[in-house]
């Protein structure tokens, strides 16, 4: 029976100095700071689907996996609809990365907006707002981080 006791002691300790470490370690926040090339890739009766570069900013010294996020995007104060994540997109440590996300959105979701909508096509420049939050992540680490972000100018391309 000792022996067993003793065979474990190691692990306990492991599992102890894991968890201090885990403890004291604080998270700094990450960040979306700006937003790069909103792309029209197809507009038609069904609705609208974009892309866009979002630039996300990671001042800790691991890097994360963002899990999940509830992004809100509108662009001339026309709302576009929810980003939703395709794949999981890693952000590397101490880095400033520009991440390509898409969004979609039905008309019926921008009931009413339809004539701002072919405005915004036109034009070359956007001004875009992103409000909502990201969940990030990395081993037993998960932290909810707060997105409110107002970009004027932000170049808009058509797609084919």
């Amino acid at each position: 029976m000792n022996s067993k006791i003793m065979k474990r002691i190691p692990h306990i300790f492991l599992c102890i100095g894991l968890l201090l470490m885990a403890a004291s370690c604080s998270i700094k926040p990450v960040t979306v700071t700006g937003v790069q090339d909103v792309k029209i890739e197809k507009l038609d009766m069904g609705g609208i689907t974009f892309s866009t570069g979002l630039k996300i900013n990671n001042p800790n010294k691991i890097g994360f996996g963002i899990y999940g996020s509830k992004l809100n995007v509108k662009m001339n104060g026309v709302p576009l609809g929810e980003i939703k994540l395709d794949k999981k997109v890693k952000v590397r440590r101490k880095s400033e990365d520009v991440h390509t996300v898409k969004l979609s959105s039905t008309f019926q979701d921008m009931l009413g907006s339809a004539p701002s909508l072919m405005q915004m096509a036109q034009k070359k420049n956007g001004n875009v707002e992103i409000t909502g939050y990201i969940k990030v992540g990395a081993f037993l680490f998960r932290k909810k981080f707060p997105v409110n972000l107002n970009q004027a100018k932000v170049p808009v391309e058509k797609g084919q």
